[in-house]
């Protein structure tokens, strides 16, 4: 029994209900029940009490697999519900009961149906929908085999950019809200992922070379940051096929802000910059990967490895100032602080390792798990 407002509603499964037998246990105001010859194998009933009183009832009933009643099968809404029954939806007004559509969502059966805005996803056996709240299919897909695990669990998953679901072969399927990309993961694989990746490692370690490079030679922290997040951007379209230049463009903005604020603190920390960079590089691993979750790719931000990574590798260059792998690293020092006929060791000079070990660590991690969640030309793609 399901309370919405002021009513009550209860809605069970009438298997013997019989259209047109005096016999049947329970009356309903209003059958909505497909014409056949034949026994449908699943009838819901349907009924509405207020304060105790029945004031409306109705009975459901579609062809195709047979269905019961879970959390997964009615959304309450608060002037209607919208159940799955074998393989149609339905939706009905509360409290009167009335029939505001029908729709067939898969040729077999429904097993759940999830609200997402203002439409539903429906889970079926051969088909994974997307109804508006008209009763309109906007896309349907189907995979090599029945969306069902022999053990059913984690078959099927709605995160925050992504419908999941897993075939009875324990293919895993990927797409988007609208439909597009529609991608089994296990067959996403080719011949030339090794050199992709590769491809990853050495752009990033370039891209920290080139950094540390311009923060030595001519003590620009200006470029650095922007080369960083221009790579991640390529890639991350190269992957993804389906981001948004709006996306894209809040992406650079907040971080390079980021990076800013991190190299800026960690500056003006004085000599305990040296600590307090640990924590700021860290932080800044973490909100990058976040940030590009929120507007670029799919990536897993909720992990510690990336704030690690980043710590670390500030950490790495406060190890080349200290005795005796300072006495090794001076001489490069020197040649820099000579070529600018400086006295002491400049800031930029010091710090400029930290530009390789950050990016190339975090950046090769950050790449990887973009090319990881692809969705892009390079997967192989499914009834599209």
């Amino acid at each position: 029994m399901q309370t919405i407002g002021q009513y009550q509603i209860d809605i069970y499964t009438d298997g013997t209900f019989d259209q047109g037998s005096a016999d049947n246990l329970n009356k309903y105001d209003y059958e909505y029940l497909e014409g056949t010859e034949y026994q449908l194998p699943t009838k819901f009933g349907i009924k509405i009490f207020e304060e105790g009183y029945l004031i409306k009832s109705a009975i459901i009933g579609s062809q195709g697999g047979e269905t019961g009643i879970h959390e997964r099968s009615v959304i309450y809404e608060d002037n209607r519900i919208v159940v799955r029954c074998s393989n149609t939806v339905f939706c009905l007004l509360i409290p009167d009961l009335k029939l505001l559509w029908k729709v067939q969502a898969d040729p077999v059966t429904c097993f759940e149906i999830y609200k997402y805005k203002d439409d539903y996803i429906i889970h079926g056996e051969l088909e994974i929908s997307r109804i508006d709240k008209d009763g309109k299919i906007l896309w349907q897909r189907s995979g090599s085999d029945i969306f069902l695990t022999l053990n059913g669990d984690q078959d099927f998953e709605l995160t925050e950019k992504f419908i999941i679901a897993k075939d009875f072969k324990n293919r895993v399927y990927r797409f988007d809200y609208n439909g597009n990309n529609f991608i089994d993961i296990n067959q996403n694989k080719t011949p030339h992922d090794g050199l992709y990746k590769t491809v990853i490692v050495f752009s990033y370690l370039f891209c920290g070379l080139s950094s540390a490079w311009l923060l030595y030679a001519r003590s620009d922290f200006w470029t650095p940051g922007f080369l960083f997040i221009s790579l991640t951007v390529v890639i991350a379209a190269i992957c993804n096929s389906s981001v948004r230049l709006t996306s894209i463009v809040k992406y650079i903005v907040l971080s390079y802000f980021v990076y800013l604020a991190v190299f800026l603190l960690t500056f003006q920390c004085g000599s305990a910059g040296l600590i307090t960079g640990i924590f700021l590089c860290g932080a800044g691993a973490y909100i990058v990967f976040w940030l590009t979750n929120k507007f670029i790719a799919e990536v897993n931000y909720k992990t510690f490895w990336m704030v690690l990574l980043g710590g670390l590798s500030f950490l790495a260059n406060v190890l080349l100032l200290l005795e005796p792998v300072t006495n090794f690293i001076k001489p490069v020092y020197d040649i820099a602080r000579e070529a600018k006929h400086g006295t002491t060791f400049d800031f930029n000079i010091r710090f400029a390792p930290s530009f390789l070990f950050w990016q190339f660590s975090v950046g090769t991690k950050l790449g990887l798990e973009i090319f990881k969640s692809r969705t892009g030309s390079t997967a192989l793609s499914v009834n599209e």
